[in-house]
C-alpha cells in the first residue's frame, strides 16, 4: 500500500465507513483516544467529516493504571477534544489488581476493563457508536498471534470492521499510512514507550515478526484483508448451516443442551466442530479460553460412547449418555446468599464478595471499573441492600428511558445462566442501582450538580 495523501486518507476512511455501513447521519460517536498515532489520526479524520455526516462526537481517555505519567496523555486528549469543540471523559482502573483477582493476563484484563468503561461512558453520554483506532496493521498482528496459539477458521475472521455499535474506521489503513498522514498534516501525538517492550506478545510480533513478513510481501496488509473477507463469508455460511440443523441435533433443557448422537454422527467432522462450538457459545456465552484442542477433545469423547463418562472444559462439563451428550455449565456449589444491608460508610459481605463504601468529593478523580461504582448520595432512597435477583426484577439503564427486565439485561450481556443467581445486586428502597461487575442503572447517576458522591468498591475473597 502506498502512503495516503491528505484527501486520499479522508476519502479512504469515508469509503470504509460506507462499505461497512458504520455510521448513520446524525449519530453521536464516542471516540476512544489514547493519544497515540492511530487513535489521534482516527479522531482528526472523523472531526473533519463530522459536518458532512452530521456527527456529534465525544472524546474518551482510559488510564489502565499500569504506567506512571499518564496524566500528560490524558491532558493531551482533553485539549484535543476542547480544541475541536467536543466533550471529554476520562477514567482509570486498576488493571494489575483486576488481572490478579480474575486470574487472567494483564493484556486481557486491560481489554476487558477498557471495553466495559467505553460501554459505561457510551451509555451515559447517549452515544450510538464507539469508534476504535484499529488499523490494517493490527489485523496482521492479530493473525500471527492467533496462528501461533492455534486457531480454527472462526479465529481467522480477525478484528471485525463493525460489531454491534463498535466501529473501526481505520481498519483498511496501514500504520505507515497513519504516520504519513500525521506528518503531512503536522498533527502531534503521544508515544507510549511500553509499546516498544518485547515483554508483551503483540509488541514482539509487531517489531520482530511483521518486518520479516514484509520482506516476503510488502503488501501483506492488503493480502490479509482479502483473507479476512473470504473467511468471513465462509464462517457465515457454516453458521447458517449449523442453525438449519440445530432443531434436529439439539434439545435445550434448563440444565444445558442435549446433543443427539444419531443425527450428529452422520455429519462431516468440520460441521461437527461447528455444532460443538455453537453449543458452547449457547451455554457459556462465548468461546473465551476454549481452543481448538478442546473441540477436538470433545469430538474424541463423544466418539468413545462410554455412558456416564464426564470431561470438564473451562467453564463447562460434558457427560456422555446412551444416545446423547449433555453440554452444561459448571454449577456453583454454594447456596444463594441472603440479603444484607449495606452501610453508607463501612463494609459488608455477601457470599464471596466484600463491599466497602465511603463518601468522596465530587472533585476527586473517579476510578471506573466493573467492581467500582459511584452514585449521587442525595438521590438514593435508603436503606441500601445487597441481594440476589428476584422474579420480576427490572432496572432502568442509560440511553433506554424505560425499565428493562433484569433477565433481558443478563441475556444482552451474555451472562452465563449458571452464575445469574449469584451476581450481587446493590439496591436502595425502590430501585436496583447496580448489577455488580456488569451494569449500573440510571438512578442516582453523577451529574454536574452532584455534591456528595457515594463510592462502592467490591472485591472477591
Amino acid at each position: 500500500m502506498k502512503p495516503c495523501k491528505l484527501n486520499k486518507m479522508v476519502n479512504k476512511v469515508k469509503d470504509t465507513i460506507e462499505k461497512y455501513r458504520m455510521i448513520d447521519h446524525g449519530d453521536k460517536v464516542l471516540l476512544a483516544v489514547s493519544g497515540g498515532p492511530d487513535s489521534v489520526c482516527m479522531a482528526h479524520v472523523l472531526c473533519r467529516i463530522a459536518p458532512e455526516y452530521g456527527l456529534n462526537l465525544h472524546f474518551v481517555y482510559f488510564d489502565h493504571g499500569i504506567r506512571e505519567a499518564t496524566h500528560k496523555e490524558m491532558e493531551f486528549v482533553r485539549n484535543m477534544a476542547k480544541g475541536q469543540g467536543y466533550g471529554f471523559t476520562s477514567g482509570k482502573a486498576d488493571v494489575p489488581g483486576y488481572a490478579k483477582l480474575e486470574g487472567i493476563s494483564i493484556e486481557e484484563a486491560a481489554r476487558r476493563l477498557r471495553y466495559r468503561f467505553l460501554e459505561e461512558v457510551a451509555d451515559s453520554e447517549g452515544c450510538d457508536k464507539i469508534a476504535l483506532g484499529h488499523t490494517a496493521s493490527d489485523q496482521v498482528e492479530t493473525l500471527i498471534f492467533r496462528l501461533a496459539r492455534g486457531t480454527g477458521l472462526r479465529g481467522l475472521t480477525l478484528i471485525p470492521p463493525k460489531r454491534d455499535r463498535y466501529i473501526r474506521p481505520l481498519i483498511e489503513i496501514t500504520r505507515e499510512q497513519v504516520l504519513e498522514y500525521l506528518r503531512q498534516e503536522n498533527i502531534p501525538y503521544m508515544l507510549d514507550h511500553s509499546n516498544y517492550s518485547l515483554e508483551y506478545t503483540r509488541n514482539f510480533i509487531r517489531h520482530r515478526i511483521v518486518p520479516l513478513l514484509r520482506e516476503l510481501n510488502p503488501h501483506v496488509e492488503r493480502s490479509i484483508l482479502r483473507l479476512r473477507e473470504i473467511v468471513e463469508r465462509e464462517v457465515a455460511e457454516r453458521i447458517r448451516t449449523v442453525r438449519e440443523l440445530w432443531a434436529q441435533l439439539i434439545d435445550e433443557d434448563k440444565h444445558g443442551l442435549f446433543l443427539k448422537l444419531e443425527p450428529f454422527s452422520e455429519l462431516h467432522d468440520a460441521i461437527k466442530c461447528w455444532v460443538i462450538e455453537e453449543a458452547i457459545i449457547k451455554v457459556r456465552g462465548g468461546l473465551d479460553k476454549i481452543e481448538k484442542l478442546h473441540i477436538e477433545q470433545v469430538l474424541k469423547f463423544i466418539a468413545s460412547r462410554k455412558t456416564g463418562d464426564r470431561i470438564e472444559l473451562p467453564g463447562l462439563y460434558i457427560i456422555n449418555y446412551y444416545n446423547k451428550v449433555l453440554i452444561a455449565p459448571k454449577l456453583p456449589e454454594e447456596a444463594i446468599p441472603s440479603p444484607v444491608e449495606l452501610p453508607v460508610e463501612g463494609e459488608a459481605t455477601w457470599g464471596d464478595y466484600r463491599f466497602v463504601t465511603r463518601i468522596v468529593s465530587r472533585e476527586e478523580r473517579l476510578m471506573f471499573s466493573p467492581y467500582v461504582a459511584y452514585f449521587d448520595m442525595s438521590k438514593i432512597d435508603p436503606p441500601l441492600t445487597i441481594r440476589a435477583r428476584q422474579p420480576g426484577d427490572r432496572m432502568r439503564i442509560f440511553g433506554k428511558g424505560y425499565l428493562k427486565k433484569l433477565q433481558d439485561i443478563f441475556v444482552d450481556l451474555k451472562v452465563p445462566r449458571y452464575v445469574r443467581d449469584i451476581v450481587p445486586l446493590v439496591c436502595d428502597k425502590n430501585h436496583i442501582l447496580w448489577v455488580v461487575g456488569y451494569k449500573r442503572s440510571v438512578y442516582a447517576a453523577i451529574t454536574p450538580t452532584t455534591q456528595e458522591v457515594l463510592e462502592i468498591k467490591v472485591t472477591q475473597k
